[in-house]
C-alpha cells in the first residue's frame, strides 16, 4: 500500500506498527484517513460495483485534496 497509494496498509493502520520494521507509524499520517469500505470483498463483485466503488473513491479524493 505504501509504493502504490503512499499509505499504510490497512493491518499496519489498525496495529499502529509498519509490518517489516516494527516501528510505530507516526499519528496523523497518512492520505486515506477518514475513507473506509464495509462493503463485499472486491474480487467478488461484479463489473458494474467495482466500477461503481471506483467512482465512490474518486469522489472522496477529491474533497480531500481538492
Amino acid at each position: 500500500a505504501r509504493e502504490q497509494y503512499g499509505d499504510y496498509g490497512w493491518i499496519e493502520d489498525a496495529v499502529g506498527k509498519t509490518f517489516d520494521t516494527g516501528t510505530p507509524i507516526p499519528t496523523g499520517y497518512g492520505t486515506m484517513r477518514g475513507y473506509h469500505y464495509e462493503g463485499p470483498d472486491v474480487r467478488d463483485m461484479t463489473r458494474a460495483q467495482t466500477d461503481a466503488h471506483a467512482r465512490r473513491l474518486r469522489a472522496f479524493l477529491k474533497t480531500r485534496f481538492a
